[in-house]
């Protein structure tokens, strides 16, 4: 049967959700994003149904899978085509919606990046005001990733210099794309982009007003954790630093069998809402900070909030 290669047209409510997944992973280097089993189909569809999303060429380790999940709710699977098994191949060959690639805002316009409905646009976000309302003149991005936050912070005209730093040549390269993407050539002038360790002490550091450190150091080990500290708050010393972690308390409302419990198999370790406020006051009491810590997302009644936020301000 000769196979038909058809563009997702977005007729459906909920194709502007996949595309946004899609983003996403061509973002990260994807040759090819496919919508494969019964949403690509051409008859209706239980609403409920989840998403069958294969991807070819994404590189190894770049980590986004879990991004572009949250676009659909977590009710996605994502594919690589390259470790499928042949059935499996055989089966996306027969079923499958080529998504096309488009920039993330779906316009393809040059402006910030509105995650509307996504708990990662949602922390970005809300990230950038708490940036934002200091009027900050440098920002330096600890584990930058994609590149998402300093994206969404280049537009600002009165931010004059952004540091992102993460040892992922892949995540750099990401988000050297995604900046430009937001930006143009022009406006990536005042960003300087490093692959290497934030639990070294690097001269590029120094000199920042704030400091950004977004799901990062629940990828550390107990000694890089300390280190950052000291990088972050004693070398670094800004006037305001902000740190993302996820809940452990929410995660029984998320399904987590697969990772053992948590968020991400690369995650060292979660920690509890009075976890992270015990961590976050240690550190502003031995370093000299003033600490707050907000919730991020829906508020379970019991569980709390899915993301937990601390803001450091330094006292004068």
């Amino acid at each position: 049967m000769e196979r038909v290669v058809k563009e997702l047209l977005g007729t459906e409510h909920w194709a502007a959700d996949v595309r946004r997944a899609a983003a996403i992973l061509y973002d990260a280097g994807a040759a090819a994003v496919w919508l494969f089993g019964s949403r690509a189909g051409v008859r209706a569809v239980d609403r409920l149904s989840d998403f069958d999303l294969a991807v070819e060429g994404l590189p190894n380790g770049t980590g986004v899978i879990p991004h572009a999940s949250h676009e659909l709710r977590g009710k996605v699977d994502i594919v690589r085509v390259e470790s499928a098994t042949p059935a499996l191949r055989w089966g996306i060959a027969q079923r499958r919606v080529l998504v096309p690639r488009v920039a993330y805002s779906e316009g393809g316009s040059r402006s910030r990046l509105p995650l509307p409905d996504s708990l990662a646009g949602m922390r970005i976000q809300t990230v950038a005001q708490l940036i934002r309302d200091v009027g900050p003149r440098s920002i330096i991005d600890f584990g930058c990733g994609h590149g998402w936050l300093l994206a969404e912070l280049a537009v600002d005209t009165e931010i004059e210099r952004l540091t992102g730093v993460d040892f992922d040549d892949k995540c750099i390269a990401g988000a050297r794309r995604r900046i430009g993407s937001a930006v143009g050539p022009r406006g990536t002038d005042k960003v300087k982009l490093l692959e290497g360790l934030f639990t070294h002490r690097d001269q590029d550091f120094l000199g920042h007003d704030v400091v950004a450190a977004i799901e990062v150091v629940e990828h550390l080990e107990p000694p890089q954790l300390d280190a950052f500290v000291g990088v972050a708050f004693d070398y670094v010393r800004p006037a305001r630093a902000v740190v993302t972690t996820p809940n452990a308390e929410y995660n029984v409302v998320w399904h987590t069998r697969r990772t053992r419990g948590r968020r991400h198999p690369d995650h060292r370790f979660e920690w509890s809402r009075n976890e992270f406020a015990e961590w976050s006051q240690k550190i502003g009491t031995a370093h000299g900070y003033a600490v707050y810590v907000v919730p991020l997302g829906s508020i379970h009644p019991v569980w709390g909030p899915p993301t937990q936020i601390a803001v450091f301000d330094r006292a004068r």
